[in-house]
């Protein structure tokens, strides 16, 4: 899957991914290949991903995501 992280000023991070968790509105979410499309608010929290070689995370305060065709942008 590929995750872009995008703030106002610029993209953060664009990566190949294979698993995704997200601060949703109502509580974590997790993205894995196949998942359906997805428009949601994210509140402040750490988006974690992972790929076979590490995992790694990012802070955010607050934000939006969208999931579609194994594509995840999140807008923070």
């Amino acid at each position: 899957m590929q995750l872009r992280i995008v703030t106002s000023e610029r993209e953060m991070l664009s990566t190949e991914v294979d698993s995704v968790i997200l601060p949703g509105e109502n509580g974590q979410m997790e993205i894995l290949p196949g998942h359906t499309m997805l428009l949601s608010i994210l509140q402040a929290g750490e988006i974690q991903y992972s790929n076979a070689s590490k995992t790694d995370h990012v802070l955010i305060t607050s934000g939006c995501v969208e999931v579609k065709d194994d594509k995840i942008l999140a807008l923070v």
